[in-house]
């Protein structure tokens, strides 16, 4: 059903925002040790909105003027390299940004009318070139509310003749709602900004819940190696360090491995759980799957329905030659769906400190992501009596500028020892394969911190 907005009210927000700028400043790195921080720059900027320029003929609902908007890390981040926080000007980009798959808590007042929030209310997500899907739900922690969602590509969510302007809506009678959109959508799923909005109808109630957007990307495969077999002259088992490992993570929902020669020749792919593909007594390959076409290029799938079982673990690859006299080489990539690996789980302890000061080096960690994966999680907990912010670099340990701003590509700023980075192909910088740095910056003084950090990958 598509709801009537002739007695919706048009929430633009066009107000002062005020956000903090303090970050990390200037270290000098002459020990092991870090150094305290010279000092910590804040500032405070305040930008105000335009004006819309049409109005529906009802009351404006606006937030306090002058009251900061709350602190949110798609638009109050330290930046790689800046050196404050600044609001957009226009209060229709003001939309907050989400991370694919992270959930965003809002918070929206309560209205005495229908209204519709958007702008500075409202969110967006960026869909990446070749996603193959977008879905974007809501759902409410305050019972009995009639919450809408509201989905447009390239511009906000407005209203035009008492209706909402969207390309795809959730009218349901209650908070949770969903909107998915695919190739096979009208209109279809693009490259490019989606701007998502909301449709209270519940009056008199102030309303609490999340949104959530993910982005589904076509799983591309990974190579696992170039192989390069001498000739043999008959056929012959390369495994070992002729063959491969694949480490399969929880959770994978499917596994497939594929060889491609350059030459015409024939070699059967095999692959084995927890071991070696090896020869029982009799000279037959043993092995849980088997690929044996008369071809160099041999596929293998396994899923939890295949026999055996898909499982978490490593899986071994190994090739059969059945061409002589000839070397051979060729390529091996596997692509796994679904599942998540913990890759790191540690305590760490940071000494006291007397200013604001970025812990790295030997107190930071490192993560190595591989090819394939779509997902990285980093999660810090140092409690919530400490403000320890969380940064991860690309390719080198994270590090002060000349004019000591810290310089990483991810930052997690609340103030709070509880911080979270998810990168993925959607984030700026995106995910990359490779090596990720992580450190921290302690903002809390005169007193040892103690905390644990764990870092997942998905594919």
């Amino acid at each position: 059903m598509r709801k009537d907005f002739r007695q919706f009210n048009h929430v633009l927000v066009a107000l002062t925002l005020v956000f903090a700028a303090g970050s990390l400043r200037s270290l000098a790195q002459t020990t092991g040790l870090p150094e305290p921080l010279m000092a910590v720059k804040s500032a405070f900027e305040t930008t105000s909105g335009s004006q819309p320029t049409k109005w529906l003929p009802v009351s404006e609902h606006r937030r306090p003027a002058g009251t900061a908007a709350p602190r949110n890390e798609a638009t109050d981040t330290e930046q790689p390299g800046s050196k404050s926080r600044a609001a957009a000007a226009d209060p229709r980009n003001a939309a907050a940004a989400l991370v694919s798959g992270v959930p965003a808590a809002f918070s929206f007042p309560a209205v005495s009318n229908p209204t519709l929030l958007y702008g500075d209310y409202g969110y967006r997500i960026v869909v990446p070139a070749g996603a193959t899907r977008l879905e974007i739900s809501t759902v409410t922690s305050t019972p009995n509310v009639d919450l809408d969602l509201y989905v447009r590509y390239g511009a906000d969510v407005d209203i035009a003749g008492g209706t909402a302007v969207a390309d795809f809506r959730s009218e349901g009678p209650t908070g949770n709602e969903t909107v998915i959109v695919t190739s096979s959508s009208s209109p279809v799923l693009r490259q490019g900004t989606y701007y998502i909005a909301f449709g209270l109808f519940t009056t008199g109630t102030a309303v609490r819940g999340t949104v959530t957007a993910t982005v589904t990307m076509p799983n591309p495969g990974f190579v696992v190696g170039n192989y390069t077999l001498p000739a043999v002259s008959t056929t012959t088992l390369f495994t070992g360090d002729y063959g491969y490992q694949i480490v399969v993570p929880q959770g994978a929902s499917r596994l497939e491995v594929h060889t491609n020669t350059s030459s015409n020749a024939e070699v059967h792919l095999y692959l084995r759980y927890g071991k070696d593909a090896d020869l029982d007594n009799n000279g037959y390959v043993v092995a849980d799957y088997f690929a044996a076409e008369r071809s160099g290029n041999q596929t293998i799938v396994v899923t939890p329905s295949s026999s055996p079982s898909l499982r978490a673990g490593t899986y071994y690859v190994g090739f059969g030659v059945f061409t002589m006299g000839l070397p051979i080489s060729g390529t091996v990539t596997a692509s796994i769906v679904g599942g998540t690996s913990p890759v790191l789980n540690a305590s760490y302890s940071l000494p006291a400190v007397s200013t604001t000061t970025l812990f790295s080096g030997d107190y930071g960690y490192s993560i190595v992501v591989p090819q394939g994966a779509t997902r990285l999680e980093v999660h810090s907990n140092a409690g919530s009596n400490a403000e320890v912010h969380l940064y991860v670099r690309y390719g080198q340990d994270v590090d002060l500028d000349n004019n000591g701003y810290v310089m990483a590509d991810h930052f997690a700023t609340e103030r709070s020892g509880i911080q979270t980075i998810v990168i993925t192909p959607s984030s700026s910088p995106s995910l990359r394969a490779g090596t990720y740095y992580v450190g921290f910056g302690v903002f809390t003084m005169g007193t040892g911190v103690s905390g644990a950090i764990t870092a997942t990958i998905s594919r």
